[in-house]
């Protein structure tokens, strides 16, 4: 049993270059978010519990949970994105028993569903710099 104690690697999407970082005001996600969903102009968010994890899907206008994503059109220079959605907000802090520290995840891209999946238990704490 040379391999007892091992788990199965998860091969469920690839490395993503898109970040998310969750503020007390918004959801900011990095430029390249917008790229590998496809430059969508909407987007909805899904939270699994039990995984302790949130997904950006892209969708359309039609969707009941559809979220404007103001991302920029293909071939043009896309800078941060920012949402404000409290309602997505206060779910993900509800989860995690979390304060209002801002908090930065890597995503993990799962092309053929245009989703990105971010971990909120490998969130990385921000801290504030103090200026003087």
């Amino acid at each position: 049993m040379a391999l007892k104690g091992f788990k199965t690697i998860s091969v469920v999407g690839c490395a993503s270059a898109s970040t998310m970082t969750l503020t007390k005001k918004y959801f900011k996600f990095s430029g390249d978010t917008a790229r590998e969903l496809g430059y969508p102009q909407y987007i909805k968010f899904l939270i699994n519990d039990k995984t302790k994890q949130i997904a950006v899907v892209a969708t359309s206008a039609n969707d009941e949970e559809a979220i404007a994503f103001p991302c920029k059109k293909e071939g043009e220079k896309q800078f941060a994105i920012n949402i404000a959605h409290r309602a997505a907000y206060a779910a993900v802090c509800n989860m995690m028993h979390w304060d209002d520290t801002s908090r930065r995840m890597k995503g993990v891209l799962v092309p053929e569903e245009k989703a990105i999946i971010y971990s909120m238990e490998q969130a990385i704490v921000l801290k504030k710099e103090i200026v003087e």
